[in-house]
């Protein structure tokens, strides 16, 4: 998916968490609404049910 396509608080996606401070959790897919996107970085930040932020790779996001 190109970050163009990515669509902020109005559609649900799923894809692989990274991590930058540690590895808990990394490679865990992440379902939840984009929030922020960083272009340089090339990820999209989920916020899941439970309202937490995940940072997920902009290569294994699609769309649910």
């Amino acid at each position: 998916m190109k970050m163009d396509q990515v669509q902020l608080y109005s559609q649900r996606y799923q894809g692989s968490k990274v991590a930058f401070n540690s590895r808990r959790g990394v490679g865990k897919i992440i379902q939840g609404i984009a929030t922020d996107m960083d272009r340089s970085l090339d990820i999209v930040i989920l916020r899941d049910d439970d309202n937490f932020p995940h940072c997920v790779s902009l290569l294994t996001l699609e769309e649910i």
